[in-house]
Order: C-alpha cells, then structure tokens, then sequence
C-alpha cells in the first residue's frame, strides 16, 4: 500500500509540476564542459515483489546500497569500479532501510524501527530496536563524536504525528543520550532529513507542516528546524508557499540548498531564504560536490516517468541534465541519500522493468562529474568579525625631583669650665641646606665629641612606572592587522 501511495504522490506532484509550467525550460549547458555521463548501471531484483533502493554509502572500494526486498530489510556491497555485487545481506525483521554511513570502520544502518551495525565487509554484529514503539526512524548522521538521527513518533488514531530528534553515542546505540520532540502543528507532520552545516556547525531538520485547506483535508508545507548539537532550538523556519521539504545540502560558505516537489531554495547560514528557482523535474534527492548542485529527480521521459539527474550552479541555473533511464518507469525513493565520491556519483532507485504495477527491482548508478573539476566562481559576501586582544606594554619613564631648601639650625653648647667662679656657656649655630625628594628619606645621626649633631638628609631619586593596556581590535573581511603603535 506504501509503494503504490509513493507512486501515485509522484505521478500527482508531477502532473502539478507540468500542468503549473507555463512551458519548457531550455537548460542552460555549457558548450565548453562535456556533458554528464553514466560510468556504469547495475540492478538487482531480489524478490518477486515490490524491491526498491532508498540510500547508498561509501568506504574504501566499495558502494553500500541499502533499502528493502519486499517488506525486509536489504543491503548489497558493489564495487564502485564497475558496481559488480561482492556480498548481500537481507534481514527476516518488518523493515526498510533508508540510510546507511561509516562510523570507526563500522557500516552503520537506519531502518524505519531499528539500527543495524555491521562490519566493513558486511557481516551483521548487532540489531538495536528503537527505543519507542510508535517511532519511525526518517534520517541519521555522524558529527564525529555523535549520531543524530530524526524521525517521527505517529499518532496511532492519525490525529498528529510529532517531530523526534535524538543524540546517539555510537558505541551504544540501544540509549539516546538525550531526545526532544517538536510538533510544528497539530496535524499530521513529518520529517525528511538532517543535515549539519559546515560552518556554523548547526544542525537543520528538514520535513513537512500540515495545514488544514478544509475541516477534512491539508496539505503539507515546508518546515525548517535550526537547532545547536545539543538540540537547543535556534530557528524554526515554516514556508507555506512550498511543499515538503525533501533533502538538503550546505556549501562551504554555510548556504543551504533546499529541494521541494517544485523548488530548490537557497537559504544563508542564518536561514533566511536568498533565491528560489522553479524546476519543471520532480526532485527528490541532493548532493553538493565542486560548487555545484547535484539533483536526482523525476521527469516524463518517452511517455514514462523516468529518472535524470540535473546539475545547478549556486545560482540555481541549470548547467546540465543526464537522462538516466528510458522505455520504463523508474524513479527515486522519498528518503535516503545520494553520495559523491571524488568525481563519481553514486545513486540508487527502482524501475519496473520486471514488474509491470509497482517498483520491482533495484537500479544503481555510478555517473561521472569529473568534467566539471573546475569549480565555478562564487561570489560571497561573508563578513569576518575577528577580534584581536594584545597586551602592549608602554614604558613610561618619570623623573620627579623635588629640591627643599630646608635651613637647618645646629647648635653646639660648649661647657668650660674655669678656675673662677662664674661657668662661661659657648653656643655655636650651624646652618646647612639639602635637596629633598619624596618620598625617600634618610635619617642620620652623628655623635660629636662634645656636642649632638642631628641632620636630616633627603636625596633626589628618579622613579621608573610601567603601565600595562589591553587593546581589542575588530576587523573586517581584510586579514591584515593594523600596525601597532607606542602607547604612552
């Protein structure tokens, strides 16, 4: 029921697409750059029931593939020389796999209900089930230190589903660290994929909002949660104007990009939205390599809805388009990844070729971006507030000299005493001037012979002060710091 409800969704959203168009767009390829090419397809059909890809992954020499072979969960490890399949693994659980990565040489796997950890070479070490029972899992990825992964708790009556959002350590994948839940409205919501920005180390949760068009219906809209690692909220960002948000990608100057069933958007690092651009393909899935934008979508193609691929610049101008499949119908899955690798993309869908009603078996594809090595030239007007604190330490040299004249009176009295009667009393005054400079003063106390002597003494001194200032200097984009001068 799932797969034939996606297939209906995508021939709606595409015949909107179409019918909203007023008429073709005319790609934009640059005659000087060789067009996008496909290095090699590879399929799979696992089951005679509904099969599909959802996600791959890469390590090493090798491409990991993951989705479903009919209600299971399914692995398949292929060169990523020539896609030849090296080892398989298909799961007895009620599950699908949307995506997969590499974590300290473990393949990490999300299923819908629960993790699956497995060595490089594919062998299964260990099933953890999610720690809710009404909780499917959507999106994951590694920060180095953490996995976080989205997905939504589900109102069993069909009322609300709820946004959860949960940190992981890797190591122990059965315990959320810590787990928070966000409910945009009180309709039914869902949650697409998380992605971390490359700059601000922020991460955004992406998905849908519903909103009511009728007391029995809504639609979805295009919902947007900034939060910090530790799940803080920052920004919550809600676009009517747009469908689901499907997948989102960040450059290197910490843009954001965007795909709805109609749109891709450009958001800054502050997730305010700068440009949009109207596509006339279905996208579903993105990737971000050389200063382009990689879309893997939908179109009519031959009378069917097939798959092509679409690079953009960061302009959202359409550099060029790869027609992927032909005389089927095919298509990409609503979740999961698709991964560059070096100049090689990796991408997985289903067709039905062999199933004539609904997706029946894999298709994978290696396709080649090594003709657009050169990256385009992107104009960004990013301002560097850099503040710079040194201590300078000024000397400051003061001489002080305080001179006093300072009369100073001694009298000696001198006893003689003579064979007469009467005593004669000599008395002597000695005045002396000295230079005083505060505060340093000597005492000094001279005994006479016959007489007590006392002078003060003060000495003229010269005093050294260092003061110490903090300057801050704020700079903006040049890197060149001003020249430093001699405070005093």
């Amino acid at each position: 029921g799932g797969v034939v409800r996606k297939i209906i969704l995508m021939a709606l959203l595409l015949l909107i697409v179409m019918l909203s168009y007023p008429s073709p767009i005319e790609v934009n390829t640059q005659t000087s750059t060789p067009s996008l090419k496909i290095n090699w397809v590879q399929y799979s059909n696992p089951t005679t029931e509904s099969d599909s890809a959802q996600g791959v992954c890469v390590y090493g020499d090798y491409v990991y593939v993951v989705g479903h072979s009919a209600t299971h969960p399914r692995i398949e490890m292929r060169r990523k020389s020539d896609g030849v399949l090296v080892k398989s693994w298909s799961g007895d659980l009620y599950d699908v796999l949307h995506e997969c990565l590499i974590v300290n040489d473990r393949l990490l796997a999300l299923g819908a209900y629960h993790f699956y950890v497995f060595d490089t070479s594919l062998n299964l070490k260990e099933i953890i089930p999610r720690h809710n029972v009404s909780l499917s899992w959507r999106s994951f990825l590694f920060d180095g230190t953490y996995i976080y992964a989205a997905g939504i708790v589900r109102d069993v009556t069909g009322g609300d589903d709820v946004w959860l959002i949960g940190i992981f350590n890797p190591k122990n994948l059965s315990k959320p660290l810590k787990i928070i839940t966000i409910n945009p409205t009180p309709y039914l919501d869902d949650v697409s994929r998380i992605g971390l920005n490359p700059v601000t180390k922020q991460l955004w949760v992406i998905g849908a909002a519903g909103v009511p068009i009728s007391n029995t219906t809504y639609r979805w809209t295009t919902r947007v949660e900034i939060l910090d690692k530790d799940l803080n909220g920052i920004k919550s960002i809600w676009l009517t104007k747009y469908y689901l948000a499907l997948d989102i990608v960040f450059d290197e100057c910490g843009y954001a990009y965007v795909v709805t069933p109609r749109y891709v958007l450009k958001f800054d690092r502050y997730g305010n939205l700068v440009k949009e651009a109207l596509l006339y393909i279905s996208p579903w899935k993105l990737a971000y390599w050389n200063g382009y934008i990689v879309i893997a979508g939908e179109d009519f193609v031959d009378g069917y809805v097939g798959q092509v691929i679409q690079l953009l610049d960061r302009d959202l101008n359409i550099l060029d388009e790869l027609v992927l499949s032909g005389n089927v119908s095919a298509g990409f899955e609503f979740l999961g990844r698709i991964v560059v690798d070096g100049n090689n993309l990796y991408v997985a869908g289903y067709d039905c070729a062999e199933n004539a009603t609904r997706p029946g078996r894999w298709v994978i594809y290696s396709i080649s971006l090594g003709e657009y090595a050169s990256a385009p030239t992107q104009t960004a007007f990013i301002t560097y507030t850099t503040t710079v604190t040194r201590t300078v330490t000024t000397v400051r040299t003061v001489t002080t000299t305080y001179t006093s004249f300072i009369p100073t009176t001694i009298t000696s009295t001198y006893t003689i005493t003579y064979t007469a009667a009467v005593p004669i009393t000599y008395t002597k005054t000695i005045k002396e001037t000295a230079t005083k400079v505060l505060p340093v003063t000597r005492t000094v106390t001279t005994t006479l012979p016959r007489a007590t002597e006392t002078i003060t003494v003060t000495r003229t001194f010269t005093a050294t002060t260092t003061s110490v200032s903090t300057v801050t200097i704020s700079m903006g984009s040049s890197s060149k710091l001003p020249s430093w001068e001699t405070m005093v």
